[in-house]
């Protein structure tokens, strides 16, 4: 190519198009940085800090083991912790039964690789947030920018290549996806993982339409693998096995044989973990699912929200899903526009099969994501773990961007100014709630109340790091103390026979999570037992933490926030 082609190309060619993409890609760059330093004040999602703190043991030699410890889990490894000798700090290298792997081994890489940032002094908590957390907040930024990558690939290969441009820019001008970044959890990776699978499986379906043959066999295998990735990283991802046999089954027809290599990969990918699950557990999901009954067990009632939820009670929780999420649909998506059209787009049937495939397949996939979430929460977060309506947003925005473009042709406007000004004023439109969220003013430095850093570590190394403490937030205490931290008991006997009969407990740290509970709620079963306490009028009779002192920041009605319970009056002892 010769100099003068290079410029004709830069001026009036792809070139020129291709330099007015990369420039909007940067800006997209410079506000997601800008965003991520302006909005990001640490984790404020249970399941973010578990994660983290997971990710910590295994950069640290300990394995796939957990420093949040459930009482639910202390009763299934019950016998196994009271046949260990006194001598044995019995809940060291806890298992985790209750997280998907792929998330947490990610994360110990990372602090491998980037010199264990959770490493840090009290006074750099005071300033800004957790170092580690910044880190986890870039793995995901890069996680995002992968996925605008990979949707502009498929949306080009799916339509053409202003579609797959347009949805590209789209989602990564969502601010519900930035949000998801910087909250922590695995639902970058998730999108991400998703997202490539989709992408094997649309040149599965291009291949088959043109020649088939052996390449449809190795794309459907791949697609396979990565759906297998996804639900290593979320375990409850398992549903969507049913939905994408139906689309592979409608895609293929004649040829169902050919669908069994992507459930081969799907299966070979994350059934080592189911095995490894129920060697720990008996069940095959690990800690999820199970319940006890009382009259089996030492504990009467226990914190936790992995219960097995009754058969009967499924059907209700998904008429509840269904309503919140026809309620608040759009809010769950991010506000996208694009989204919604993917909607109206039933109404219009794209030419190609395998657009056809795309266009129906998210509404074949979207309940069984509802479903999914619904078993815990049926009234999701927009940033929760349990938003997983979310997972199929990269999808909707590629067939509501085609879409979009459908409408534009047949409007057929004579200037193309026009036509610009509309393309421009659709992504403004997507795009206004991310550039409102960067106007001021920005939130408070920490996420109080709850969580206050450095007050829950200071409280946590007061603790040696061989000794247990109890608390109503331990995924917190566990990430940003780093000490074994059990889930408070709701009732106070079931404390005691921790404390006699499993590990010595040290310390508890009660939080604004109980203190901000209404005065009904101080009387209900699960608080009763620890009402002196949190009435702040005394200590219940032979509680084996007499040493009490009240912790700041201060609360809304002037009293300290926090309060340590210890064996002695550990913050009077100095620190060598």
């Amino acid at each position: 190519m010769s100099f003068h082609d290079i410029v004709y190309s830069l001026e009036l060619g792809q070139g020129k198009v291709w330099m007015n993409r990369g420039l909007i890609f940067l800006l997209i760059a410079v506000l997601s940085t800008w965003y991520m330093v302006s909005e990001f004040h640490g984790f404020k999602e249970k399941e973010a800090m578990d994660a983290a703190q997971v990710g910590r043991q295994i950069a640290e030699g300990k394995g796939f083991t957990t420093e949040w410890i459930r009482p639910q889990a202390i009763t299934l490894f019950k016998e196994k912790l009271t046949a260990k000798t006194d001598s044995e700090n019995r809940l060291e290298k806890f298992p985790e039964i209750y997280q998907s792997p792929l998330y947490p081994y990610c994360l110990g890489f990372l602090f491998k690789i980037t010199g264990k940032p959770y490493v840090v002094k009290l006074s750099d908590l005071r300033e800004s947030p957790f170092r580690a957390e910044w880190v986890i907040c870039f793995f995901n930024l890069l996680c995002t920018y992968a996925t605008g990558i990979v949707i502009f690939i498929l949306g080009a290969r799916i339509f053409d290549g202003r579609v797959g441009f347009l949805s590209s820019v789209v989602f990564l001008f969502s601010d519900l996806i930035w949000r998801f970044a910087l909250s922590g959890l695995s639902t970058s990776l998730v999108l991400l993982l998703l997202t490539v699978s989709w992408f094997f499986l649309n040149e599965a379906f291009a291949n088959e339409e043109n020649e088939g043959g052996g390449l449809t066999i190795l794309w459907l295998a791949l697609a396979g693998f990565f759906a297998g990735l996804s639900v290593l990283t979320r375990l409850s991802l398992v549903w969507l096995m049913i939905p994408m046999l139906l689309i592979l089954l409608a895609a293929f027809r004649t040829k169902v044989w050919i669908v069994s290599f992507y459930f081969l990969t799907l299966f070979l990918t994350f059934i080592p973990f189911l095995i490894r699950n129920h060697s720990l557990t008996g069940n095959w999901l690990g800690g999820w699912g199970i319940n006890y009954s009382p009259t089996d067990l030492a504990f009467s009632l226990l914190q936790g929200d992995e219960a097995t939820l009754p058969l009967k009670m499924i059907p209700i929780r998904m008429v509840q899903a269904t309503g919140y999420h026809l309620q608040n649909f759009q809010g769950l998506l991010g506000g996208s526009f694009a989204a919604l059209l993917s909607f109206a787009a039933l109404f219009h049937v794209f030419r190609r099969e395998r657009s056809r495939c795309l266009q129906y397949g998210i509404f074949i996939l979207l309940p069984f994501l509802i479903l999914a979430g619904s078993l815990v929460n049926a009234y999701p977060d927009w940033c929760s773990i349990w938003n997983m309506g979310v997972m199929v947003l990269p999808l909707m925005t590629i067939c509501g961007s085609a879409y979009f473009y459908v409408l534009l042709d047949r409007m057929e406007l004579e200037y193309p100014v026009l036509q610009k000004s509309i393309l421009v004023g659709f992504v403004l439109l997507n795009a206004a709630p991310f550039l409102l969220t960067l106007a001021p003013p920005g939130e408070m430095p920490f996420h109080f109340p709850p969580y206050y850093p450095p007050m829950i570590k200071l409280s946590a190394e007061w603790n040696q790091k061989n000794e247990v403490m109890v608390s109503d937030m331990p995924w917190a205490t566990a990430w940003y103390g780093d000490r074994v931290s059990i889930w408070l008991p709701a009732k106070i006997k079931d404390l005691y026979w921790i404390h006699d009969y499993i590990q010595p407990i040290s310390s508890m740290l009660l939080t604004p999570i109980t203190f901000d509970q209404k005065i009904s709620d101080l009387k209900s079963p699960g608080l009763v037992d620890y009402e002196k306490i949190i009435t702040r009028v005394g200590i219940p009779a032979n509680f084996p933490l007499p040493a009490v002192v009240a912790l700041p920041p201060k609360n809304a009605s002037g009293q300290e926030a926090f309060i340590y319970l210890s064996d002695r009056p550990r913050w009077q002892e100095e620190k060598h």
